[in-house]
């Protein structure tokens, strides 16, 4: 939920004209928005509530690599139609900022060619988190 948040904020201040954030904190958590609260339903953690404008998957991990998480968000947002597209993750092993080296390593510019923007992936500092 931490995670959820902390990229929350940090689309904010790249965005601030979004128009609102909806966050999926967790399943047994209601989806929370500024509009309505209703049950989590399927999707990225993080969207705007323009459609189609701005999806981010959120995770936390010991690394990067732990279950797969970074291949399986990245994963869901090729398929999503939204026009920014991340993957914000914490990990205390991790150093933060952009990591292009993780989007080389999974080779995203190929997999996503029909992207005008990508996916962008992000690490989250530990500062962000608590």
């Amino acid at each position: 939920m931490m995670a959820t948040l902390a990229a929350a904020e940090r689309i904010l201040e790249r965005f601030p004209n979004v128009g609102g954030l909806r966050l999926r904190l967790a399943q047994d958590f209601p989806t929370l928005d500024r509009f309505n609260f209703s049950p989590a339903k399927p999707g990225p953690e993080v969207e705007s509530m323009e459609p189609d404008l701005l999806a981010a998957e959120v995770f936390a991990a010991v690394h990067s690599a732990s279950n797969a998480a970074l291949r399986k968000s990245c994963g869901r947002l090729i398929s999503s139609r939204a026009e920014y597209r991340y993957v914000y993750f914490y990990s205390p092993r991790e150093r933060g900022g952009r990591r292009d080296d993780l989007e080389d390593r999974l080779d995203l510019r190929r997999l996503d060619r029909d992207s005008a923007h990508g996916i962008e992936i992000w690490a989250l500092g530990r500062r962000e988190i608590l």
